[in-house]
C-alpha cells in the first residue's frame, strides 16, 4: 500500500504507444542526450516502455516529498512523452508511487513474454539534475521543485498552529475527508462513457474508484459498475490488435483506488491522469438554486436601478417587427435585383442569416 511505502528509490515513466520507430527515436534522444534523459533501466513491459531513473539516494516518501515529485513526474512526462516516442497523442500521467509489473513476471501478452529489463547507463540522479532537464520557460516553472525545503513540523508546533486539525486528526484519529454528494459518482460514470480514450481507460476507472470512496459508494456497486463499463471501454480498442482489448481483470485492477490515501486527490489531478477535463464550478460552493436565486435577485435590483419593473421589458424582439425570415422575404419581394450585401445594408441582418433564408 503506499501508505506503507517508506523511501523512493527512483523516478519510473511509463511510455506506451510504442512500434519500431518509436523504440528507435527514445533509443536515439537517450543515446545522444538531447530531448530525454539517459535512463539507468529500460524495461519492456509487454506494451511499452517503463524507464527507470535510479537515484543517487532514495527519498522518504513523505507525503510533502511525494506531492513535490508528483509535479516533477508531471513535467518529465511532458518532456519524456512526444509525438517521436509515442504513436498516442493523448499523454498519460501517472503519480510518483504508481505500479508497475515486476520484472521477471508475465507481460500483459502472457507468460511466454515475460517483463524484462535491460540496463542503459550507469547513471544515477540528483533531483537537482533531472530538474535541469525541465525547460528554462515559464510555462514550465511549476515544474521546476525545490527539495530543500523542511518537509515535516514537529507534533508539538502542529499542535500550536493548528489546534483544530490536531485534536480531530491525532487526538480523534479522524479522517479529513470531505463530505461529498453521490450524485459526484454518479456524474462521472457518464463522463467516462462520453469522454474515455484509449490510453486512459485504467486510469478512468481508477478515478471512478477514488470518486467511489470520496462519496462513501460501497465496493460492491463500485465492482458492479466498473464490470458494467467493461463492454463501453473495450470499444476503443484496436480491432486489429487483440492485445490492446479492456478485460475485467483490468477494470478490477484499476479499482485499487478505493482506498482512503486517496481520497485527497482533487479535481486537477484526477483530470491529468484520466484525461478527461473537470472544469472548476464557478457557484462559490452554492447549489444550483442558492446560485440561481442571487444571480436573479442582482438581475432584479439592476433592471429596478435603470428604471425598469420587470428585466423583460425592453428585451426580445420588437413586436410587429416580424421574424428575421419575414423581413429578408419582404426585402427581396421589395427589391427582386437585389443583392445580399444590399439586404444586409438596408436591414442591418447579418450576412449568415441572410444566407439562411434567402431563398426560403
Amino acid at each position: 500500500k503506499n501508505e506503507n511505502a517508506s523511501m523512493i528509490h527512483a523516478l519510473v515513466f511509463d511510455l506506451d504507444g510504442q512500434e519500431i520507430k518509436e523504440l528507435r527515436m527514445v533509443m536515439q534522444f537517450m543515446r545522444k542526450g538531447t530531448n530525454i534523459p539517459k535512463a539507468t533501466f529500460v524495461v519492456l513491459s509487454g506494451h511499452g516502455l517503463h524507464l527507470y531513473y535510479v537515484l543517487e539516494k532514495p527519498i522518504r516518501a513523505t507525503m510533502n516529498n511525494i506531492r513535490k515529485l508528483n509535479k516533477l513526474k508531471e513535467g518529465m512526462t511532458k518532456l519524456i512523452w512526444n509525438r517521436y516516442t509515442s504513436n498516442i497523442d493523448k499523454i498519460q500521467f501517472q503519480y510518483c508511487l504508481q505500479g508497475f509489473r515486476m520484472v521477471g513476471s508475465a507481460s500483459k501478452m502472457g507468460k511466454r513474454y515475460p517483463v524484462r529489463a535491460y540496463r542503459f547507463s550507469d547513471e544515477h540522479y540528483t533531483i537537482e539534475e533531472l530538474v535541469s532537464w525541465i525547460p528554462k520557460l515559464k510555462e514550465w516553472d511549476e515544474y521546476r521543485i525545490d527539495m530543500t525545503e523542511r518537509d515535516t513540523v514537529p507534533k508539538a508546533t502542529a499542535k500550536k498552529l493548528w489546534p483544530e486539525w490536531y485534536e480531530y486528526r491525532i487526538n480523534q484519529g479522524k479522517s479529513s475527508k470531505w463530505s461529498v454528494k453521490r450524485d459526484l459518482y454518479d456524474w462521472w460514470k457518464g463522463k467516462i462513457i462520453e469522454n474515455a480514450t484509449y490510453g486512459h481507460r485504467y486510469f478512468c476507472l481508477m478515478c471512478l474508484a477514488i470518486f467511489a470512496i470520496k462519496c462513501d459508494v460501497p465496493e460492491e456497486e463500485l465492482k458492479r459498475d466498473a464490470l458494467a463499463l467493461v463492454p463501453i471501454l473495450d470499444k476503443l480498442s484496436d480491432d486489429a490488435d487483440p492485445k490492446s482489448r479492456f478485460t475485467e481483470e483490468d477494470a478490477l485492477c484499476a479499482l485499487h483506488g478505493y482506498r482512503e490515501n486517496f481520497k485527497t486527490w482533487g479535481r486537477d489531478k484526477l483530470a491529468l491522469v484520466s484525461a478527461i477535463p473537470m472544469p472548476a464550478n464557478k457557484r462559490n460552493y452554492l447549489t444550483q438554486r442558492e446560485h440561481l436565486e442571487i444571480a436573479r435577485g442582482i438581475r432584479d435590483i439592476r433592471m429596478k436601478q435603470k428604471g425598469k419593473s420587470d428585466w423583460r421589458e425592453g428585451n426580445g424582439r420588437p413586436i410587429g417587427s416580424g421574424t428575421k425570415e419575414e423581413q429578408i422575404r419582404d426585402w427581396r419581394l421589395a427589391n427582386p435585383t437585389g443583392k445580399k450585401i444590399e439586404c444586409h445594408r438596408a436591414t442591418g441582418i447579418t450576412r449568415p442569416t441572410i444566407d439562411k433564408w434567402w431563398n426560403s
